[in-house]
């Protein structure tokens, strides 16, 4: 389970880096504010589209308009069953966002308080999750909320923990944005193996906590014994 990430880089680099690796988009100089840990019920920045792809700000933690009790809103959709649960089918089909990110936390072990680890691209590059958003309010935008798709960890996650998210090579972004494309054929994009090779490494309780300064303390790496 992914339950917090960072993306630390600022709107003007995003901005140039798509340009150079993707497609030229629009960003203003102040979209968003760079965060080492980005925490559900926060919103965060999502490229929504698929033939002009844009920045939309969006509230972590998917919501449904027809869902009376809101206290449920999901973070995450297994990639394994997103297409089938109530609750995710009709975004995955309908309405499928990519989460901009640099960097995700994860737990281990069984013993609380659980040890946080954080991965981070080895190049220290962009990264996009695959997600699906919907709206709580009917033809409100405002209201879009998105969950990230998680899967099967892979091998330099694996020793952290069962699960990680899915993340899109920047070659597959319009593929994965083309809602034409029915959920059979994304499946391929559920494969650990797909994914970028990843570091990490141990990290302070400073991410865990929302009253902590959101800065490179998060990611500092703290001494501890082995996982």
């Amino acid at each position: 389970m992914c339950g917090t990430y960072a993306f630390r880089k600022a709107p003007r680099e995003v901005r140039a880096l798509l340009r150079e690796h993707w497609r030229p988009i629009d960003i203003p100089d102040d979209a968003w504010r760079p965060s080492y840990k980005i925490k559900p019920t926060q919103t965060a920045p999502v490229l929504v589209g698929h033939s002009t792809p844009a920045i939309a700000k969006q509230r972590w933690g998917l919501l449904p308009h027809w869902m009376q009790e809101r206290g449920k809103a999901q973070i995450n959709a297994k990639a394994e069953t997103v297409a089938e649960k109530p609750m995710f089918r009709d975004a995955m089909r309908k309405s499928r966002c990519i989460v901009l990110a640099d960097g995700f936390y994860e737990p281990t072990g069984q013993t609380q308080p659980r040890p946080w680890y954080f991965f981070q691209d080895e190049g220290e590059s962009l990264m996009g999750f695959a997600g699906i958003y919907t709206f709580s309010e009917l033809n409100t935008v405002d209201s879009a909320s998105f969950a990230i798709l998680t899967t099967r960890p892979s091998k330099d996650v694996a020793l952290v923990h069962d699960r990680m998210p899915v993340i899109l090579p920047m070659d597959d972004w319009e593929t994965w944005l083309n809602q034409d494309l029915s959920p059979p054929a994304l499946e391929q994009f559920y494969q650990p193996e797909v994914s970028p090779r990843l570091e990490s490494w141990p990290v302070p309780d400073d991410a865990k906590k929302a009253s902590e300064p959101d800065g490179p303390n998060c990611i500092e790496v703290f001494n501890r014994t082995g996982i």
